[in-house]
């Protein structure tokens, strides 16, 4: 039977991508629970457009910050030299 070993770049590149994953997924639970209460609070239907439409925009721009880091950390995974690749 054989097994695979990750090596450490695929595991490092594994981790930045669950990272980035659980980044943007945890500030959506937080947009999501603003809205909700956003729903709930009974305001006018425009003030109530307006404040979801606040909180999607911050999930775009949260989105776009979370992906340039994600970015950022793959270049410097990429850059980096591991100690179990071969010379």
């Amino acid at each position: 039977m054989s097994t695979t070993v990750a090596t450490l770049r695929t595991k490092a590149t594994l981790e930045n991508m669950l990272t980035h994953a659980n980044d943007r997924n945890r500030y959506m639970q937080g947009a999501l629970s603003s809205i909700d209460t956003i729903l709930r609070m009974g305001l006018a239907a425009q003030t109530m457009a307006d404040a979801i439409a606040e909180e999607l925009e911050k999930v775009r721009q949260f989105n776009a910050e979370a992906t340039e880091v994600y970015r950022k950390r793959g270049e410097r995974i990429d850059a980096r030299r591991y100690p179990d690749e071969d010379e």
